[in-house]
């Protein structure tokens, strides 16, 4: 794959698309204060271009500093996320470079497990994992909670129906329909006690005249 080499009004405009605002001139002063960039640098003056593997490390640099970063910090972020060759690997690899050479690979990115990136990588991950836990835990307290409500429902259920009517055995409805059929039976008997004293009552006191 071919190496594109870009001035820094083309790294400005990449950075603007992954919504970074900077300046040319603040480009420039990343670019010169850093060593780093001077293994993504070829050429000179205003022929000057820099590797598009470099605009990561611009994007770092800036982010670095939005979060009021020093010079030093901002370096050892640069440290941790790409090698820095040295002054002759450094000449060698631009001489390469200008060569056409295709043996040589310009990206230094490392990730070692150790970087910023990667620890903020690692720390997101467990983020995600605590949030699956707790929400498990949450489906399952509510589905308690669900059958909990379910049982006093049917609780309810019953208490209602006990307060409409007393529920009644087989044996105590058959005992109370023969109560019931006594009670019937004294009223009838009792009635035709008091019809036969009364009809023996005028009988005494009208009793029937012969007639001759």
């Amino acid at each position: 794959m071919e190496l594109r080499y870009l001035t820094l009004g083309e790294i400005r405009k990449k950075l603007i698309k992954e919504g970074i605002e900077i300046s040319e001139r603040s480009l420039a002063r990343y670019r010169d204060q850093f060593p780093h960039f001077q293994s993504w640098t070829r050429g000179t003056g205003k022929k000057k271009r820099i590797s598009e593997e470099a605009v990561k490390a611009f994007k770092l640099v800036y982010e670095c500093y939005q979060n009021s970063m020093s010079r030093q910090e901002v370096e050892e972020c640069l440290n941790s996320e790409f090698f820095i060759p040295t002054d002759d690997e450094t000449a060698d690899n631009r001489q390469k470079g200008e060569n056409g050479s295709e043996d040589y690979d310009y990206r230094y990115h490392r990730d070692d497990g150790d970087s910023p990136l990667s620890l903020a990588n690692a720390s997101m991950e467990q983020i995600l994992q605590n949030q699956h836990s707790i929400i498990a835990e949450l489906v399952t307290s509510n589905q308690l909670l669900l059958n909990i409500i379910q049982k006093q429902d049917e609780r309810l259920s019953l208490l209602e129906t006990f307060s409409v009517g007393r529920l009644e055995s087989p044996k105590e409805t058959e005992a109370e329909t023969e109560n019931e059929t006594a009670r019937k039976d004294i009223n009838r008997q009792t009635k035709q006690s008091k019809a036969s004293w009364w009809s023996h009552l005028l009988k005494k006191t009208f009793p029937p005249q012969e007639t001759t």
